[in-house]
């Protein structure tokens, strides 16, 4: 019966999930693709969603960011074809990311604010602290420092409420690229002593994120854009 072959492909998906976590990115793809083509079959458009935005991270974690914004675009639509207002929401903050990476910086803003309504909507203030502070990552990375500080305190009073430590230390990594803005602004009028100190600021910041013991993909992701800012600057 097709409903017997769900449980099958839902533990094949999670197989492959789990392998992705682990580095594992080939036996990954090939379980989730597994996975996604039974899915399909059986037309559970909910878990198909799933299953694509999870191959989607498996492209974004192997630095293929065109691809992986391919996955995520289907995910989202499946996911809306489903009606999982939730997931589809979570999936947009993703697009707003790998636009970001992209130094697409506008389209990122718009996909976070876009993510933002979705959330709120459904009450997901965990991904909500964590889409705000992506979103005033990229405000930071156009330039726009005190509407990103606005925003990381609203994204801290988030995760405050959800007791989330992980999130919290991305976001303390993402105001790395505020500390990089305001480098550049001193440079721009020739302080250059002001310069070097928020630029040394942000050089610390990545520093206590590698002396984590653990670290997040989200931590990751903005240690990434922070050194990228900084060696630009």
């Amino acid at each position: 019966a097709r409903t017997d072959r769900r449980p099958a492909a839902t533990a094949l998906a999670n197989l492959g999930d789990l392998h992705r976590a682990q580095g594992h990115l080939e036996e990954a793809r090939a379980e989730l693709e597994g996975a996604l083509a039974e899915l399909r079959e059986l037309g559970d458009r909910r878990a198909e969603g799933v299953v694509e935005c999870n191959l989607g991270l498996l492209e974004h974690e192997r630095g293929r960011l065109d691809a992986a914004q391919a996955r995520c675009e289907r995910a989202a639509a499946l996911l809306s074809e489903a009606g999982d207002r939730r997931l589809e929401a979570i999936v947009a903050a993703d697009l707003g990311l790998l636009c970001h990476e992209q130094g697409k910086l506008d389209e990122a803003c718009r996909r976070y604010e876009g993510a933002l309504e979705g959330l709120r909507e459904v009450g997901e203030r965990r991904y909500e602290g964590t889409c705000l502070g992506r979103l005033g990552a990229a405000e930071a990375a156009r330039g726009q420092v005190e509407r990103a500080e606005r925003l990381f305190a609203e994204a801290e009073r988030c995760l405050n409420a959800v007791g989330d430590p992980s999130r919290r230390a991305a976001l303390e990594v993402q105001r790395g690229l505020c500390d990089v803005a305001r480098a550049r602004e001193a440079a721009s009028r020739g302080d250059a002593a002001t310069s070097e100190r928020f630029s040394s600021a942000a050089l610390e910041r990545l520093r206590a994120a590698g002396a984590r013991a653990e670290s997040s993909d989200e931590v990751r992701t903005f240690a990434r854009l922070v050194e990228r800012a900084r060696a630009a600057s």
